[in-house]
């Protein structure tokens, strides 16, 4: 497997799991989140064909920034893993949802549910010029 694949959400957990697996199998990865330290640790534990971005997935400028900088420095994105998220743990570990507060409510559901969308438009473009060279 060979080309470029961004991993939204890639500083920790699935994200880094996904990244480290695509690395592994040949790809250049670029991982994005919101939380530099986590996306900088994942990047130097991909190895050379790793990249750290900084992005809020919710903000479509942003998103329109990380995509640009992924295809400038690794090539056009090829495989769009979109997993980023928010929000602490929930269940006997983590806080339960009854006490979690309306505005971090809203910030977890705006992640979970609008982080998608804004990702699209950028993968598709690029896919779309990729495919037609």
């Amino acid at each position: 497997m060979s080309g470029v694949a961004l991993v939204t959400g890639g500083g920790r957990g699935l994200g880094r799991a996904f990244a480290l697996a695509l690395a592994q199998a040949g790809m250049r990865v670029a991982v994005a989140a919101r939380t530099r330290e986590q996306i900088d640790e994942t990047a130097a534990l991909l190895g050379g064909g790793g990249l750290a971005v900084q992005a809020d997935v919710t903000d479509q400028t942003a998103v329109s920034r990380m995509v640009a900088r992924v295809e400038a420095d690794l090539g056009p994105v090829e495989l769009l893993v979109n997993n980023a998220g928010a929000g602490p743990p929930f269940g006997p570990r983590g806080k339960p949802i009854r006490r979690i507060g309306g505005a971090r409510w809203r910030s977890i559901s705006k992640a979970h549910c609008f982080a998608r969308t804004p990702c699209c438009p950028g993968w598709w473009s690029a896919a779309a010029a990729a495919s037609s060279t």
